[in-house]
């Protein structure tokens, strides 16, 4: 898999590093039965849940409701009670198809299947909606996360190297 690296760039023009990640994709839809599974979009009355949630189970999440994107769209499961257990979004990528990010379930309510039911729930609906490709992003150092994602057919592309410039590049 390739790696993109910035040691060629000179000191001041190479990103700060915050983090390395592998990005997916997938043109199929999963092989996975989520009949009944109780997946959802939510809406703005959603954002507080989705907000402690990924402080319970994703502090470094990359995207939250409170960065106002008008492009993305949270999706999650509730538990019997009504409580928010599982959440990601989806937000749309031009030309590529939508990606998707900050996918977190619970800790009390890991290794059941919800992560899986919940990215293939996700991945069918936007299939449903006419995207030909639905791409996401996972932390290098997550294999597990990795396997269960190329289980329902998403495919390793690249792994990619993100941070922020120091400085403004010259022009």
């Amino acid at each position: 898999m390739p790696v993109r690296n910035f040691e060629c760039l000179d000191e001041p023009d190479r990103p700060i590093q915050k983090g390395r990640w592998v990005w997916f994709y997938t043109r199929t839809r999963p092989d996975r039965d989520i009949s009944g599974f109780p997946g959802e979009w939510l809406d703005a009355d959603s954002h507080d849940a989705i907000e402690q949630l990924l402080d319970d189970a994703f502090p470094t999440a990359s995207m939250r409701p409170s960065q106002n994107a008008s492009d993305r769209r949270w999706f999650g499961s509730r538990d019997e009670t009504g409580r928010l257990i599982s959440c990601g979004a989806a937000s749309g990528q031009d030309g590529v198809g939508p990606m998707l990010n900050s996918i977190a379930v619970h800790p009390d309510s890991r290794k059941g299947g919800v992560g899986s039911d919940l990215t293939a729930w996700v991945t069918n609906r936007l299939f449903d909606e006419g995207n030909k490709q639905v791409s996401l992003g996972a932390h290098l150092n997550e294999p597990a996360t990795h396997r269960m994602y190329r289980r329902l057919g998403y495919h390793q592309a690249q792994e990619l190297i993100s941070g922020e410039v120091a400085h403004e590049p010259a022009s």
